[in-house]
């Protein structure tokens, strides 16, 4: 329980800090929030592949 409850929190204040460097330029700020989905699909891709669907879903 303790475990799930820290993912979401660290989920949020990864949010927070992507919603920061948005808010800092219009232009810029758009563009590396896309690097920054884009960043993270492929690091949660290859976790996965690495440690396999479940070894994967615990390390994220």
């Amino acid at each position: 329980m303790k475990r799930n409850g820290r993912r979401k929190r660290a989920r949020e204040n990864i949010g927070r800090m992507i919603a920061r460097i948005d808010g800092m330029d219009d232009r810029q700020g758009s563009k590396v929030l896309r690097f920054a989905r884009a960043g993270f699909q492929i690091a949660r891709s290859l976790v996965l592949k690495t440690f396999g669907e479940k070894g994967g879903a615990r390390a994220l």
